[in-house]
């Protein structure tokens, strides 16, 4: 009897030694080990299973006010400058780059960073062609109206601050719509 509980003394004791044991630790320094190489084949193959998230936040501001009308786009849909995003009250919000919010309405004789913004993106979407120079100017209402003409509201040569939103212009990404490069063509010109 004593030499079986003798055993069973030592097998709990091992049992509680490897248990609490710690793991090895798989990136420890292993010995080198010499093998001899031959012509062949080498090959291997990793699964890997993993999981990316990334949080949502707002790419731009929009101050257009009143209802939803139409929502032009769905998740994973490729916008490029000039298009509509969706319509607030009938009047298409329209996509630009730049890193300025639209804070104000822009009518002739308006100066400022928000303005050569404006001018920027006229002459991507090819609408503009003059000098940035961040002062409407009649060019620049001349190319507002042929704008708002192609969008199919009422050509007024102001652009009010929620007609666009502007998203700041992404890391290595690229000017292009429809198959072309959009900062080099002008079909208004």
């Amino acid at each position: 009897m004593s030499l079986l509980l003798i055993a069973l003394g030592a097998v709990a004791a091992w049992a509680v030694i490897t248990v609490t044991k710690p793991a090895k630790d798989p990136l420890a320094k292993t010995t080198s080990t010499f093998v001899t190489v031959g012509a062949g084949e080498v090959g291997a193959a990793t699964t890997v299973n993993a999981s990316a998230e990334w949080t949502k936040q707002p790419a731009g501001l929009n101050r257009a006010a009143g209802v939803v009308t139409s929502v032009s786009v769905t998740d994973g849909t490729e916008v490029t400058p000039g298009s509509t995003l969706y319509s607030v009250g009938l009047n298409p919000v329209i996509i630009a780059r730049g890193e300025t919010p639209a804070f104000r309405d822009i009518a002739e004789d308006a100066e400022g960073s928000d303005v050569a913004q404006l001018q920027s993106f006229l002459a991507e979407v090819g609408y503009y062609s003059g000098a940035v120079t961040g002062k409407v100017n009649p060019a620049t209402t001349q190319a507002i109206k042929r704008w708002q003409k192609d969008l199919g509201v009422p050509q007024t040569g102001t652009v009010n601050a929620g007609d666009i939103i502007y998203v700041p212009r992404a890391t290595g990404e690229s000017i292009t719509g429809h198959g072309k490069d959009l900062s080099r063509s002008n079909p208004h010109r």
